[in-house]
């Protein structure tokens, strides 16, 4: 695969700074299944998913193709048992056995045609009774809501795709939806809403109130650490009762 990598195509690693919190969340989440294992991550960015993995897994290996995400991770994301490798997400590589495989958001920026490569090449790399942890926007709800596709998603599925595609590989698929925790009433609509009706509201809302544009701050945001907790990242919801309705799916594998 040849990497082309994009301005913007990784969240800036800061509680302040727009969807960090979101993204975070995810890994949050991975904590509770990656506690005293050993962790493989395909796809890692900016690093600070595999250090707040690292926080509580016996060890990380956090792999990516842009060498300057690699250079930043290694900078400002460093832990003892923590190791960042250059590596191909679809290649066999020197990648060993691992109790959990864990790549958030990296299907969509793959060709199709590599798909099948990069699901083979987690499922070689889970150790019997491994547990394959992916995520990626659910298209059905990104198209209904109206919200842009960027330039380097190119391998755009909805959640019921996503699913049909992993359990081609694995026998056990269980789908999960996330969505930030709005309060019952609010959250009731999302789980009520299985058809994504909320979503087409939402869009002609959008076009019949233009909104003013806003001034985007010119201060250099502070870089996320562990020091600082996990902010709003803690206030969402990951929910079976989702994976069809929420803008964003998660799904666990084995």
């Amino acid at each position: 695969m040849e990497y082309k990598s994009f301005e913007n195509d990784s969240v800036t690693p800061s509680l302040q700074a727009p969807f960090f919190p979101e993204h975070l969340a995810r890994y949050r989440f991975a904590q509770k299944i990656v506690q005293n294992k050993n962790v493989l991550e395909l796809g890692c960015g900016k690093g600070y998913g595999a250090f707040a993995m690292a926080q509580v897994a016996k060890s990380v290996v956090a792999c990516d193709l842009n060498e300057e995400s690699l250079n930043f991770a290694k900078t400002h994301y460093s832990a003892k048992n923590l190791e960042y490798k250059k590596e191909n997400v679809t290649d066999s590589g020197s990648f060993k056995k691992y109790d959990v495989v864990v790549s958030f958001e990296v299907i969509e920026h793959l060709s199709p045609d590599e798909t099948l490569a990069y699901l083979r090449l987690a499922k070689s790399c889970l150790a019997p009774g491994g547990i394959f942890l992916l995520s990626t926007p659910n298209h059905e709800v990104v198209l209904r809501s109206g919200m842009p596709v960027p330039e380097f998603h190119i391998n755009n599925l909805t959640s019921r795709e996503v699913k049909n595609l992993l359990k081609t590989e694995f026998s056990q698929v269980k789908m999960l939806g996330q969505i930030s925790d709005r309060g019952f009433l609010r959250n009731s609509v999302y789980y009520f809403d299985m058809l994504n009706l909320r979503h087409s509201l939402r869009k002609k809302l959008i076009q019949n109130n233009q909104p003013e544009k806003i001034e985007a701050t010119k201060s250099e945001p502070t870089l996320w650490n562990i020091s600082q907790g996990y902010g709003l990242a803690d206030h969402y919801i990951f929910s079976e009762f989702l994976w069809r309705q929420a803008g964003m799916c998660l799904a666990i594998c084995s």
